[in-house]
């Protein structure tokens, strides 16, 4: 008999609304040149919506190799686990302006039961 943990993925996703903003998982990709246009293209780009909440890191945890100074902590809920450094983070504000965009670093996946999803825990830089 295994746990439903739905409960609290509707909990973190209720509270990533409330007090976080929308964000935008963007996947770029290969990338390909297209000789039309003279220049490189993702064909296969790929956008997610979710929500997240964007702190700063705790400087005792600021190491300057692993996490450097200026990085940030991501929690997120969103549809695909994002890759990093082959995908960006795009945070928006309520009236859905971009606000910053982040290269991601590591991605570490909050599953109790390997299965369901709660959120991600995410290192932008």
């Amino acid at each position: 008999m295994s746990f439903d943990y739905s409960g609290f993925i509707e909990l973190a996703e209720e509270k990533l609304s409330e007090y976080g903003t929308p964000c935008k998982l963007v996947f770029l990709g290969k990338q390909v040149y297209d000789v039309k246009t003279n220049s490189y293209i993702y064909p296969n780009k790929k956008v997610y919506d979710g929500n997240c909440l964007v702190t700063d890191y705790k400087s005792h945890l600021i190491d300057g190799t692993v996490i450097q100074s200026g990085d940030r902590e991501v929690l997120a809920t969103l549809p695909e686990k994002p890759i990093p450094t082959q995908s960006t983070l795009k945070v928006y504000n309520s009236n859905e302006i971009l606000v910053k965009s982040y290269l991601i670093i590591n991605v570490e996946t909050i599953a109790p039961n390997t299965v369901d999803v709660i959120l991600y825990k995410i290192q932008c830089r």
